[in-house]
């Protein structure tokens, strides 16, 4: 070994250029090895840490234009309201070439009757909000045509609080020709408060009521959408109706207190929304909706329709509730197109006048609590399928039938309709979808949370980890050769002098081989230093340059995501190392093996034709 590296020692010039050589190129080498280590780690967990959903919404297919009288500007104010020729069912999603993770879904929402709860003071879904609505009997203090705001006095309250007032002026505001209200008799309306518009009257009010018209109709409806017949609606769109001596015995009096405590229950009732997963709905794959307490719905309890729900962050603090605890959900009535936002859009009443009886009644057991980041727009109207105190359950978990309980159904919607397909694969999901009939009555929109961008610059990087591993193989190929060449091919004539001189073949091959195997071994170690540590430089620059950014555009997937699957990033650390630490040893046994085969050729000629070989200095 001595004498092998005193012999390499003889030419130092050359010694140092295949030094420096080798460093350069184990350098690279490593750099390409660990890159795309690093990359490939981070493609797994960019699969496991992100999803790809569609939501789906039906185009309408015209508009129609509704007016509504103004009896300020004494004009008609237009508005347009969408119309669908058809509702079109889910199972238009179940076409050839398709692939879900997670089947179609179209989500409905259930009303849970909770008198013994609390809720969220910002709970505008609820009667609860609306502070400035009344149900009341009154009786005009002289007859009138209420096209302006009239004094009426309060007879009895069925639902509302008038705050001990006795009277209040009545406008009946979106009525071109109101009827006459009559001195002496008794009516009955559904008003709701507004700031007086009109010039200010005797009295100076700064506020008027006017009739809603949700007088008690029904709303109730088949999974299509199409409105079940009832005479209950044959006094739609009235403002008030007289209540005579048997109203409530034998006339519709019933009707309006079954409305009156159908508002009193919806004061007591939160949404439940049903799902197959939550990564189907929009606000939690996008994390405005997360986890803070307990645990997710699992799988296979989303699957088994275990009756275990998420409650939201908010009511669980009001009502002291935590995980593990129980909470019963009787269900009473089914919003199939659930409305979001502010107020209802549907009766509570069915066919009957009656309000809808409990369909489902049973204990749930809270595994999570969940808070959604957005709060504020919660009652932006239909803008996601979050509500206030909304409790959320797996939909295998209701077995009954729903049928003869929905107030409200229509077309999918981009916040009620759903799936999840495998990653990267939505330009495909589009190109078949697109095939088939009535296609283009439907707008599907894809979410993968910047997955495809980031998957994109992670094939970049290895594309460039690739190119670094293959130009460090054959520099260093190449450095290997002409070590190979100049050290053991060109030595022949030393060779024939030591066995001249008695040396036996074994120690032939160490005294050629040792010291170019310290020189390799020294120079790659070197290099895999300098590759290791220039790499792992670069990464916890991204790293730290990805905390304050959404994600970094090289060499890692966004942070909020990548802790997930942190046990991918362990094992790309230790196999990094391992790589390290493996490129020089594996190198010097290289070049070892391919000497030893030159030296074993070389020892098949004669001893006269190696040293009639002139020997290279």
């Amino acid at each position: 070994m001595l004498n092998s590296i005193k012999q390499i020692y003889r030419t130092p010039v050359k010694l140092v250029l295949f030094i420096i050589a080798m460093i350069v190129s184990s350098m690279i080498l490593v750099l390409g090895i660990v890159l795309l280590l690093y990359t490939n780690a981070e493609l797994n967990a960019l699969e496991e840490s992100y999803t790809t959903i569609g939501t789906v919404e039906q185009k309408k297919s015209s508009t129609e234009v509704h007016s509504m009288w103004d009896a300020t500007t004494e004009t008609y104010e237009y508005f347009q309201v969408p119309v669908y020729e058809e509702i079109i069912e889910k199972s238009i999603l179940d076409f050839a070439g398709t692939e879900y993770i997670e089947e179609p879904e179209q989500r409905p929402s259930y009303g849970a009757y909770l008198p013994e709860y609390s809720f969220s003071s910002g709970d505008e879904s609820s009667a609860a909000s609306w502070d400035l609505q009344l149900i009341i009997e009154f009786s005009p203090v002289e007859t009138c045509v209420p096209n302006k705001p009239v004094l009426v006095k309060i007879k009895r309250v069925l639902w509302g609080d008038t705050h001990g007032s006795d009277g209040l002026w009545l406008c009946d505001h979106n009525t071109e020709m109101p009827e006459t209200l009559e001195a002496g008799k008794t009516y009955i309306a559904n008003l709701m408060s507004k700031n007086n518009s009109h010039e200010k009257n005797a009295a100076g009010t700064s506020v008027e009521w006017y009739p809603t018209k949700m007088n008690p109709l029904t709303t109730q409806c088949d999974k299509s959408g199409d409105a079940l017949p009832s005479e209950l609606n044959e006094k739609e769109g009235v403002s008030w109706e007289e209540v005579t001596e048997d109203f409530y015995e034998s006339g519709r009096g019933k009707y309006w207190l079954n409305l009156a405590k159908s508002y009193e229950m919806l004061n007591d009732t939160v949404s439940v929304l049903p799902t197959n997963s939550l990564v189907l709905l929009p606000s939690f794959h996008s994390k405005k909706s997360i986890v803070v307490s307990g645990r997710e719905i699992s799988k296979e309890e989303f699957q088994a329709g275990e009756r275990v729900c998420l409650i939201e962050k908010e009511f669980a603090d009001l009502n002291g509730l935590q995980p593990g605890d129980k909470i019963s959900l009787p269900l009473y009535y089914v919003d199939a197109y659930n409305y979001t936002g502010t107020g209802v859009d549907y009766s509570l009443l069915n066919t009957k006048g009656e309000i809808y009886p409990f369909f489902s009644a049973h204990e749930y057991k809270i595994v999570g609590i969940y808070q959604y980041q957005d709060r504020m727009n919660l009652s932006s109207y239909n803008r996601t399928e979050m509500k206030w105190n909304q409790i959320i359950i797996p939909s295998a978990s209701v077995k009954e039938s729903t049928e003869n309980n929905i107030v409200a159904a229509g077309p999918m919607v981009h916040r009620t309709t759903s799936f999840q397909i495998p990653n990267g694969t939505s330009k495909d999901y589009i190109e078949a979808f697109s095939k088939i009939e009535k296609s283009n009555l439907l707008e599907i929109t894809f979410e993968d949370n910047g997955y495809e961008k980031i998957k994109k610059e992670l094939d970049e990087n290895r594309t460039i980890a690739f190119l670094l591993c293959g130009f460090g193989i054959l520099s260093v190929v190449l450095v290997v050769l002409l070590l190979l060449y100049f050290f053991v091919v060109k030595q022949k004539k030393r060779i024939a002098v030591e066995r001249a001189m008695g040396a036996g073949k074994g120690q032939c091959r160490m005294s050629m081989a040792g010291g170019l195997a310290a020189v390799v071994l020294f120079a790659a170690i070197i290099g895999s230093i300098l590759g290791g540590s220039l790499m792992n430089t670069v990464l916890q620059r991204e790293n730290a340059e990805e905390k304050e950014t959404y994600f970094s555009t090289k060499y890692s997937v966004r942070q909020d995501v990548a802790e997930a699957p942190a046990e991918e990033l362990e094992k790309s650390l230790v196999e990094r190392t391992v790589a390290m630490f493996a490129v020089p040893p594996v190198l010097t046994l290289f070049v070892v093996a391919i000497a030893i085969g030159i030296i074993n050729r070389q020892f098949q000629t004669e001893l006269l034709m190696l040293l009639e070989d002139r020997e290279s200095s």
